[in-house]
């Protein structure tokens, strides 16, 4: 296991595990030294004054505790999508709710923007709640609206040139987009909720020039899931510190014209930001997914873009490709292209 930042007090609560992503200790205190090596451009970008200002990033998850001390001063806009019914949810203050219980999208923001953690700290983040916190369930629809809250966000007046970027650290359901019922639907159905999906995202990416990154999956070798798996997205795997896979790292073809993933990302036992306890105690946790090496890809995707506003949604994917940092020691099935990194 990597060592924690030095600074971290460490505190032997089991945490609330959401599935295998969480490791069994969680940690506290304020974190001063960055985790990333010095491969990944970080602390490059960082020196440089590039640290994300004026680019937005949009995240479909659980939501986020913004009140947590990675978050002062960070301008957070959120909104809960309606899993079920004719509304599409509602906008209200982040600061000041419990809008993250269980605190997977507060770590993924986390890793995308808190101010000692984060790849790209100054960035603005907008977070829409796709996923019930308790169970991290979603569905189709529920994906969709939030896609359509964020395109409203990011083609507003006060936002339409400033440049953006998605992550989704989420892997659809394959059951109903309408009711919490397992019923499975046929493979027609299915396959239309997806191409509904993709056309939702293609527009994003074209009408609004949003980057969109998302998450491959952590079942191993010959899996993938959407919307990681889409040729429009780039589809993230993980590797841990050292350069080395992490096993659960998905990957395979959607299709003969595709193979995923795209890249890599950190993401075994990385330190984020988790949910305060009941006493407001700011806590951290080490986490190992695909669902947090998304979110890496996606901070340096909006470093970037802070460094070049300019830049199309291909010219940034390009770059990023181009500048990854080869793993050959690595299958390059499994890791595509390299490690996402500033240069």
């Amino acid at each position: 296991m990597s060592q924690l930042p030095n600074n971290l007090a460490q505190n032997n609560s089991p945490l609330i595990s959401s599935g295998n992503e969480l490791m069994s200790r969680s940690y506290y205190a304020k974190h001063e030294q960055s985790q990333w090596p010095s491969r990944s451009g970080i602390s490059k970008a960082h020196e440089m004054g590039i640290k994300g200002k004026d680019v937005l990033v949009g995240v479909l998850d659980t939501g986020v505790e913004a009140d947590h001390q990675e978050f002062y001063g960070r301008n957070i806009k959120y909104r809960y999508i309606n899993p079920f019914g004719k509304s599409d949810g509602y906008d209200h203050e982040a600061r000041g709710f419990d809008c993250d219980q269980r605190g997977h999208g507060t770590g993924v923001c986390g890793v995308i923007a808190g101010n000692s953690i984060g790849v790209a700290p100054e960035v603005d983040l907008y977070v829409a709640s796709v996923m019930e916190s308790q169970d991290n369930y979603t569905n189709f629809l529920r994906v969709m609206r939030g896609l359509d809250w964020l395109r409203d966000q990011f083609q507003s007046e006060a936002n339409k040139n400033k440049p953006a970027v998605l992550n989704m650290s989420l892997l659809l359901p394959s059951f109903s987009p309408f009711t919490p019922s397992p019923d499975i639907p046929t493979e027609e159905a299915l396959k239309r909720l997806i191409d509904d999906l993709q056309q939702k995202i293609l527009e994003l990416i074209t009408q609004a020039n949003v980057l969109v990154v998302a998450s491959i999956g952590n079942s191993g070798p010959g899996t993938f899931n959407y919307p990681g798996a889409f040729k429009e997205v780039m589809g993230i795997g993980a590797i841990d510190f050292e350069g080395n896979l992490y096993d659960l790292s998905g990957s395979g073809q959607p299709s003969k014209e595709v193979s995923k993933p795209d890249l890599v990302g950190y993401g075994v036992n990385v330190c984020t930001s988790f949910k305060r306890d009941y006493r407001g105690i700011h806590f951290y946790k080490q986490t190992s997914a695909t669902s947090i090496s998304s979110p890496y890809v996606a901070g340096i995707a909006a470093l970037y873009r802070c460094h070049d506003p300019s830049l199309t949604v291909m010219e940034v994917r390009e770059k990023i490709v181009k500048n990854a940092f080869k793993l050959e020691n690595q299958p390059s099935e499994r890791v595509g292209s390299g490690l996402a990194r500033f240069v």
